[in-house]
């Protein structure tokens, strides 16, 4: 294929500026892939088809919509494919098994793309999935071009009040505070917990005892994050004098 595109550089059909990036299922011959089979085990990765030992189980969105959020399971492969935004054409395309996801090959096909076709200050066009912050850091620093790729909400709340610092605002309309980063492969995601946040303990033996005027206020004592080495009291003098605290700042 290198050939027939830099014959089409060279007549000035393509220059690279603008570059899309998107990947298509293919299905593997399989009867694992038969909506209608009653094998309770057609989605155990761990159980490959007979028929293709080579394919991998995989996951797809149900439709092309942007608002999609129903997925299905598959056993196949992908084909990812670099083209031309503004003609259409194809430059590059490589075949994975279906397990691998559209923003792991994303960084892997631009760089050999780049090392024959120059792709200096492109403008690369993406879905979703490709909301990674490696590919916003690699089309930036290495391509010096810019990314087009809308935002991956990835199952957040949707119309969630914010401040103007961006801390976002609790069922109780008090503004959360942040508690520390999650480190994900490609992101970093900011994790907040309620100001009046408290252990599971006090909130199961003091929740009915919050019987306010306004019961909006027992939602300031929900846990949105509690660290894995938060360890429970058992000091329920303390709970108590906690909660008379609370019950004289709600008043």
């Amino acid at each position: 294929m290198q050939s027939q595109v830099k014959a089409l550089v060279s007549l000035g059909l393509i220059d690279g500026s603008f570059i899309s990036l998107d990947s298509t299922s293919i299905e593997a011959n399989t009867a694992k892939n038969n909506s209608k089979s009653f094998d309770k085990t057609r989605f155990d990765k761990s159980i490959l088809p007979k028929s293709d030992k080579d394919c991998k189980l995989g996951v797809r969105t149900a439709s092309n919509a942007y608002n999609e959020k129903n997925y299905e399971f598959y056993w196949g492969y992908k084909n990812h494919i670099l083209v031309d935004a503004i003609t259409g054409l194809p430059i590059a395309e490589v075949t994975t098994t279906a397990n691998i996801t559209d923003s792991e090959i994303a960084i892997p096909l631009l760089k050999s793309t780049h090392s024959w076709l120059p792709l200096d200050e492109t403008y690369f066009i993406a879905d979703k999935g490709y909301d990674a912050r490696d590919i916003y850091n690699f089309v930036h620093d290495e391509l010096h071009g810019h990314c087009f790729i809308p935002l991956n909400q990835r199952r957040t709340k949707k119309n969630r009040k914010t401040l103007a610092c961006g801390n976002p605002i609790c069922e109780a309309g008090f503004a959360m505070q942040k508690d520390g980063h999650q480190y994900l492969k490609g992101s970093i995601k900011q994790k907040y917990r309620c100001p009046f946040h408290c252990s599971i303990l006090l909130n199961t033996i003091y929740f009915k005892d919050l019987s306010l005027k306004n019961i909006n206020y027992a939602h300031a004592f929900k846990i949105y994050y509690i660290r894995n080495s938060y360890q429970l009291h058992k000091n329920f003098q303390l709970y108590e004098n906690t909660v008379n605290k609370l019950k004289d700042f709600l008043a």
